[in-house]
C-alpha cells in the first residue's frame, strides 16, 4: 500500500506537470520527436528523479521570462500540497522547503523537483516485538503514534487537493510479532476482535495482525539440563516458550507452510545475485556462470535439506541460508595467504561458500566417534558435502583452512595453551561473526574453550596494535561483557545492549576503527519459564552491533534460530 501510494501520488505530480505542457506547447515549443519522447517519459511512474530534473530544466529553458515565472509560482502551490502529506511532512522536509520559498528560481526548483522524488515517505508499516516485559503503557505508547498518523491520513482524505476524486488513503498494518510471548493475550484479544483498546474503539484504516510461534510442551525436569555425557549433545529442541492463545482467536490462526525446494532455490539464487563478489587482490568483479551458480545451489539446498530431515523442520531456516553469504563474502575478501592467490574466480568463490557451509552448518554438527552411528553427524554431511561439491575430501579441506586462520603465526596464543580444533572452530567464528554481524551462539559443557576463545580474539584484535599482522586488518574489538545467572532479567540483558549500540553508534559516526561485541557469558542460566531472553529478539533480528552468547545448554528454537550455533562435542 506505501508504494502504491507513492507511485499514485507521483503520477499525479506527472500528470499535471503533463498537462502543464500541453496546455503550453505553444509557449514552450518542443520538437515533435522531443515532445513524443517526454510524453512517454512522463507516462512511466518509475521514471526517476534525475529524468524529471532534466525535462524540467528543458521545459523552463524553452519558456519565456514571464511564463518562467508563472510556471514556477504553480509548481511551487503543488510542491506545497503535496510536501504536506501526512506521509511526507517532515520537520527536515519543511526545513528545505522554506529555504527554497526564500530563493524560488529556475536552480531551486530543478533542487526541489530532485529531492522530493526521492524522498522516502513514513511508513505505513508498524512492527512491535513482543516479550514479557512489555507491559500495557508499552503498547499504549506504540499505538498513540499510530493513531496520530491515522488520525492525520483521515483529515487528508475529506479533501481533494486537485479538486478530482477523494483520495483513498492508505491502511496503516500494525504487526505484532510473536505475540504469544507476551502476558497480554487479553488485551490482544480485544484488539484483533473488537478493534478496540481498553473499550475505546480504533481508526478503521488501522489493520492489525500477528505471528506467534507453536505451543508446545517442555518437562520440567528438562528445564535448563547441561549438555549431556555423550557424544550426542542436543542440537535442535523443538520447542518454544509461550502462553497458550484464548479459545477466542483459535480460529484466526492461519499455520504458514514451510517454503517448497522451488521457493529456496530462487531465494538462493537471489541472494546470490545481490553478493558483491571481490577479487581481494585486484578488486575486481568476479562473475559467476550459470553453471556454478547451480552447483553452489544444489550444495546449499541439499545441506538444508539434511538438517531438516535429520533434526525436524524447525532445525533450518530461511535465516540460516541468509548468513551463508555474508560468511563467504568474508572468506572471500579477508586477506588470502599467498599459496591461494593463483585460485581461479570460480575456485575462489567455491572455497569462500564452501568455508561458509562449514561455518553455519557443519559446526552445528557433533563428531562421529569410531563405531558410533553416522546418522546427522559431521561424518554424514562430509559425505554429502563430497557428493554435491566434489573435493579431494570436505573434512581435510575445513581443518586445511582452519589451519591457514587460526595459527600461532597469525595469532598470539600462549604456548601453555593447546590449539586444539575446539578452540580453532570457536576463535574462526568469533572474528567471522564480528566483522559480518552475525548474530553468534556457543553451546558446549564447561572447558570446551568458549571463554577462553573471546580471551584470545580481545586480545589480538586491537586494529593497529595487533600483535599479528594477519589481525590488523580486523577492526579493534570492543567488548560489552556480562555474566548471565538465574537471576538475569531482561531489563539488565536490555540495558547491555543498548549500551553496546550506543557506542557502536558513536564509533561510526566518527569513523573509528573500533566496533563493539555483546559477549553473554552463561546465556542458559536465565529462567526460560520466564522467558527473559526474548529481549534479544528484535537486536538480533536487526543486528546492528555483533553479538556472542555461550551456553552450556542448548537454545531454544526462538533464540536459536536467529543465531549462527557453533556445539562443542565432548571430548574425546
Amino acid at each position: 500500500r506505501n508504494t502504491a501510494w507513492c507511485c499514485n501520488t507521483k503520477s499525479k505530480l506527472f500528470s499535471w506537470f503533463r498537462k502543464l505542457l500541453e496546455n503550453d506547447i505553444s509557449l514552450c515549443p518542443w520538437e515533435p520527436q522531443a515532445w513524443e519522447q517526454l510524453k512517454k517519459d512522463l507516462s512511466d511512474e518509475s521514471l526517476g528523479a534525475a529524468d524529471v530534473q532534466r525535462h524540467w530544466t528543458q521545459t523552463l529553458s524553452r519558456a519565456s521570462a514571464l511564463r518562467q515565472q508563472q510556471i514556477l509560482q504553480r509548481l511551487l502551490a503543488e510542491v506545497r500540497l503535496w510536501a504536506a502529506h501526512p506521509l511526507l511532512d517532515t520537520p527536515q522536509f519543511r526545513r528545505i522547503l522554506q529555504q527554497w520559498e526564500a530563493v524560488w528560481n529556475v536552480r531551486s526548483s530543478c533542487d526541489a523537483m530532485q529531492v522530493l522524488l526521492q524522498t522516502e515517505p513514513r511508513p505505513l508499516f508498524f512492527r512491535k516485538l513482543l516479550h514479557p516485559s512489555i507491559d500495557e503503557a508499552h503498547i499504549e505508547a506504540f499505538l498513540a503514534d499510530v493513531i496520530t498518523l491515522s488520525n492525520k491520513l483521515t483529515q487528508m482524505r475529506k479533501v481533494d487537493r486537485l479538486g478530482q476524486d477523494a483520495d483513498p488513503g492508505a491502511t496503516i498494518l500494525v504487526f505484532f510479532d510473536e505475540m504469544n510471548t507476551s502476558s497480554l493475550l487479553g488485551l490482544f484479544t480485544e484488539i484483533l476482535m473488537e478493534h478496540s483498546f481498553n473499550g475505546i474503539p480504533l481508526p478503521s484504516n488501522i489493520f492489525f495482525t500477528a505471528a506467534i510461534n507453536p505451543c508446545k510442551a517442555r518437562s520440567d525436569a528438562a528445564e535448563n539440563q547441561p549438555l549431556p555425557d555423550a557424544n550426542r549433545p542436543v542440537i535442535n529442541r523443538q520447542e518454544y516458550f509461550v502462553h497458550k492463545l484464548p479459545d477466542s482467536l483459535q480460529d484466526l490462526v492461519w499455520d504458514v507452510i514451510a517454503p517448497s525446494c522451488d521457493g529456496l532455490e530462487r531465494f538462493i539464487l537471489q541472494q546470490m545475485e545481490l553478493l558483491d563478489w571481490l577479487d581481494p587482490a585486484s578488486k575486481e568483479h568476479l562473475k559467476t556462470s550459470p553453471g556454478l551458480k547451480q552447483q553452489l545451489c544444489k550444495a546449499l539446498l541439499s545441506v538444508h535439506s539434511f538438517f531438516k530431515t535429520n533434526f525436524g523442520e524447525s532445525a533450518a531456516s530461511n535465516r540460516d541460508l541468509r548468513r551463508v553469504f555474508p560468511a563467504a563474502h568474508f572468506f572471500l575478501n579477508v586477506e588470502p595467504p599467498s599459496e591461494l592467490q593463483h585460485l581461479s574466480p570460480a575456485e575462489q568463490i567455491k572455497r569462500a561458500v564452501g568455508l561458509a557451509i562449514a561455518l553455519v552448518y557443519y559446526f552445528r554438527l557433533w563428531e562421529c566417534e569410531e563405531g558410533a552411528a553416522e546418522q546427522g553427524t559431521r561424518r554424514e554431511l562430509e559425505r554429502l558435502m563430497e557428493e554435491v561439491m566434489p573435493c579431494v575430501g570436505y573434512r581435510l579441506f575445513v581443518e586445511e583452512e582452519l589451519n591457514r586462520f587460526v595459527n600461532r603465526d597469525s595469532w598470539e596464543i600462549p604456548h601453555s595453551i593447546a590449539l586444539n580444533q575446539a578452540l580453532k572452530e570457536n576463535i574462526l567464528a568469533m572474528v567471522v561473526c564480528f566483522r559480518s554481524k552475525i548474530p553468534l551462539g556457543i553451546v558446549g559443557a564447561p572447558g570446551s574453550s568458549k571463554t577462553l576463545a573471546l580471551s584470545i580474539a580481545c586480545s589480538n584484535l586491537r586494529g593497529q596494535f595487533s600483535p599479528r599482522p594477519f589481525c590488523r586488518q580486523f577492526p579493534v574489538l570492543d567488548p560489552f561483557m556480562m555474566h548471565c545467572s538465574e537471576y538475569t532479567t531482561a531489563a539488565a540483558v536490555e540495558s547491555t545492549i543498548l549500551r553496546a549500540l550506543e557506542r557502536e553508534k558513536h564509533y561510526e559516526e566518527n569513523r573509528s576503527v573500533s566496533r563493539c561485541m555483546v559477549f553473554l557469558d552463561e546465556a542458559g542460566l536465565p529462567s526460560e519459564r520466564k522467558m527473559e531472553l526474548k529481549v534479544l529478539h528484535q537486536h538480533l533480528d536487526q543486528c546492528k552491533v555483533a553479538f556472542v552468547a555461550i551456553s552450556n545448554a542448548q537454545f531454544d528454537d526462538a533464540n536459536r534460530n536467529r543465531m549462527l550455533i557453533v556445539t562443542r562435542s565432548v571430548a574425546s
